[in-house]
C-alpha cells in the first residue's frame, strides 16, 4: 500500500469535520516546516498554537505528518517539490472526501452559477 492509499484509508476512517480541519492542519505544518525547525518549534506546539481546532482534528493532523515523515524523512529535509505534490494529494483526498459525503448535482450548480453570471453582468449595467 502506497502512502496515498494509507492515508486515503486514514481519512476514510474519520467524521468528515475531523478530516477537513486534519488535513488543514497538517498542510499548514508542511508548508512552515522550514520556519519551524529553524525555530525548534515541533509540529505538536505549532498545533497547539490553535485552540479553537478540536482535539480530534489536531490528533488526525498529527498521524498524517506521521505518515508524511514516514514515507519521505524528517519534514524539513524534504524536498519543495515532494511538499507540494502531496499537500495537492492530500487535498484531492479531502475533497473526494467531502464529495463523497455531501452529495450534489454538479451539472445543475453549473446551470445555477451561470444565470447568476449572467444577471450580475445585466446588473452591472446600472
Amino acid at each position: 500500500m502506497d502512502w496515498s492509499e494509507k492515508i486515503e484509508k486514514l481519512l476514510d476512517s474519520r467524521p468528515q469535520d475531523d478530516v477537513v480541519e486534519g488535513v488543514y492542519l497538517a498542510t499548514r505544518v508542511m508548508s512552515h516546516r522550514a520556519f519551524l525547525a529553524g525555530r525548534g518549534i515541533s509540529p505538536r506546539t505549532f498545533l497547539a498554537r490553535f485552540p479553537n481546532a478540536p482535539p480530534s482534528g489536531r490528533r488526525l493532523a498529527l498521524e498524517i505528518l506521521k505518515n508524511v515523515v514516514a514515507e519521505s524523512g524528517p519534514l524539513d529535509e524534504i524536498p519543495q517539490q515532494t511538499i507540494d505534490s502531496q499537500i495537492m494529494r492530500l487535498s484531492q483526498l479531502m475533497w473526494n472526501r467531502v464529495k463523497r459525503d455531501l452529495p450534489y448535482d454538479e451539472d445543475r450548480g453549473r446551470v445555477v452559477l451561470e444565470q447568476m453570471r449572467k444577471e450580475d453582468r445585466l446588473a452591472s449595467r446600472y
